[in-house]
């Protein structure tokens, strides 16, 4: 009986070790500390997310490797990153980031491990500001030493000779300005054009042009959101039948990395968009969709409206309200003028030229049979040494 107890007791502990050995086997082992002599080096870096060992998404926006400079175990770690433009603030191990605006990063560390955690604030496209979190992870023990490093002031003393090789450029650059500018006075002081004619015309159409501008709003309240920035706020409105259609459009720069299809419509004025279409420049990524009403008197209320945004660096995918505040403008334009210049040239040895005819009071006839005058007029003009100008001017109705 005893025996029997004492193989039950003697399960219980080895249960116990068995299942306090699996607690410590699944967290992960504590990284050792950074143990490098001074000098500068190259460590290889990754970011992970945040208490896991998997790669971060955002991961993409840094490089994959920092300078380190180590002085008495002291460590001042730089590195570049793209996406300079979303970050308002970061700290490394508890340390905050220098940042420029080129994209470089800067933090000093005493005797760093090896998981260090990063704390973003970040400035989301569309969305607003949030804050994440994540942690690099440093290979200390793949850091490369620079053997160049003290070389860096010679290196930085040769690119001094680069106003030199400026100043130099620059009377070549004067000398090509002179030999362009002799070029443009070879012609003799007497010397008229050759052309004896010359045309501008120049069109107006009067017209009536009806443009509704928008600004887009909180869900609540009457502060604009993000997503004002990527609208362009002016709206196509035509009539249609019995209604009127209303087109809206989104505009953001591929350099934000959000994809092609980041902003989709879920609803507008308590209906699902319709004509709903992806485009692209070569610059920005673009979608326009629409919606209907049966008044533009629709168009002076609050319409509201849905987005679905993904950022795909965030693992952000939600789904946002927003409000359209709409307005309306009328602008017309008036005149159509062309205007008609004949030149003659003066002869060669400079002698002036004939006294003015009577034709500068001349007029074009515009309509009937009368063109034949007008050619008249013309040829009385060109055979003359006359320098001579009209216009006729004609208004749209």
């Amino acid at each position: 009986m005893h025996l029997r107890k004492r193989n039950l007791f003697q399960l219980l502990i080895s249960a116990i070790m068995i299942f306090i050995f699996a607690i410590f086997a699944s967290q992960p082992a504590k990284a050792d500390s950074a143990n490098l002599s001074d000098g500068t080096y190259t460590v290889p870096v990754t970011l992970l997310k945040a208490g896991s060992n998997s790669t971060s998404i955002a991961n993409m926006f840094f490089t994959q490797s920092a300078n380190v400079t180590v002085a008495n175990g002291s460590y001042q770690i730089q590195l570049q990153t793209s996406g300079a433009q979303y970050i308002t603030s970061m700290t490394v191990g508890g340390q905050a980031v220098t940042q420029d605006p080129s994209g470089h990063i800067t933090v000093t560390l005493t005797n760093p491990s090896e998981l260090e955690p990063v704390s973003f604030g970040l400035k989301v496209p569309i969305i607003g500001t949030m804050n994440q979190n994540a942690q690099f992870d440093f290979k200390w023990g793949s850091a490369q030493k620079d053997p160049t490093a003290a070389a860096t002031p010679a290196a930085s003393s040769s690119s001094a000779t680069t106003p030199a090789a400026t100043s130099s450029s620059a009377p070549a650059a004067a000398a090509s300005s002179s030999a362009s500018s002799s070029s443009a006075v070879t012609r003799e002081p007497n010397m008229a054009p050759s052309k004896t004619t010359a045309t501008k015309k120049t069109t107006a159409k009067t017209t009536s042009k009806s443009t509704w501008t928008y600004t887009v709003l909180k869900a609540s309240g009457n502060s604009k959101s993000i997503a004002n920035k990527y609208y362009t706020h002016v709206a196509s409105v035509k009539k249609v039948n019995k209604h009127y259609n209303v087109v809206l459009k989104v505009s953001y720069k591929k350099s934000l990395k959000l994809g092609s299809k980041a902003v989709r419509p879920v609803s507008i004025n308590n209906h699902k968009p319709s004509a709903v279409k992806y485009g692209a420049t070569k610059s920005t990524y673009n979608m326009t969709y629409a919606f209907n009403v049966a008044s533009t008197n629709t168009l002076k209320k609050i319409i509201k409206g849905k987005i679905h945004v993904k950022v795909p660096y965030l693992n952000i995918s939600q789904t946002f309200g927003i409000r359209f505040k709409f307005s309306h403008h009328t602008t017309a334009t008036k005149t159509t003028t062309h205007k008609l210049t004949a030149l003659k040239a003066e002869p060669a040895n400079g002698s002036s030229a004939a006294s003015a005819a009577t034709a500068t009071n001349a007029r074009l006839p515009q309509t009937g049979d009368r063109s034949q005058q007008a050619v008249s007029v013309v040829g009385a003009v060109f055979g003359s040494s006359l320098l001579l100008g009209w216009g006729l001017v004609h208004e749209s109705l």
